[in-house]
């Protein structure tokens, strides 16, 4: 009966130190698809301290990994790995968030952007017919300026079909900078500020 009970409990022990001597794949799998979603949504990018994180524990996680399947086999644990493994899905799931959370704050502000400059670029154009040929402006430029403003706007309107908010914010800003010019060069013609003549 001793011998029975000594047998069992070396059965156990063996299955206990199999278990921890087997790597976690499924959470190793889990934590690597986890990584690519985050990196999928933009993190390096919109979210990058927060991706940082992530990545760092996905490196302490592999260097561990490595670590014990060195080790010889029946003193392999791989408790540390499977902690490793949770750390980093939960920090990747937190740079998901993180870049989604950002890309639909740029993705109202480029939206916005784009709605003043197509009406301040409306309000140009009218203001320029407007303006006497006495006044001496060189209205055939400054068309050309427009255009290249509404060229601008198209390319960020399409920036933001595409989710390259960045882009678009930097092609909103173009557009502003060629109408303003435009405007100040009215304003300079006409003597009185173009935000008047709307």
């Amino acid at each position: 009966m001793k011998r029975l009970g000594l047998l069992a409990l070396s059965i156990v022990m063996a299955a206990v130190i199999a278990g921890c001597g087997k790597p976690p794949d499924a959470q190793l799998q889990q934590a690597a698809n986890d990584l690519q979603a985050a990196q999928e949504a933009g993190a390096p990018q919109y979210a990058p301290e927060a991706w940082n994180r992530a990545t760092a524990a996905g490196e302490r996680m592999k260097a561990e990994q490595e670590s014990q399947g060195r080790r010889f086999g029946l003193f392999r644990s791989y408790r540390q790995v499977r902690t490793l493994a949770a750390e980093v899905s939960r920090l990747a799931g937190q740079a998901l968030a993180e870049a989604n959370s950002k890309k639909t704050q740029l993705r109202g502000e480029l939206a916005a952007m784009i709605d003043e400059l197509d009406a301040s670029l409306q309000s140009a154009r009218r203001q320029l017919s407007a303006v006497p040929r006495s006044k001496g402006l060189d209205t055939a430029s400054l068309r050309s300026s427009l255009g290249a403003a509404g060229r601008q706007l198209d390319q960020a309107r399409s920036n933001l079909g595409s989710g390259a908010y960045d882009s678009g914010l930097a092609a909103a800003a173009r557009a502003r900078e060629a109408i303003n010019g435009v405007l100040r060069a009215i304003e300079r013609a006409t003597g009185l500020p173009a935000s008047k003549k709307r």
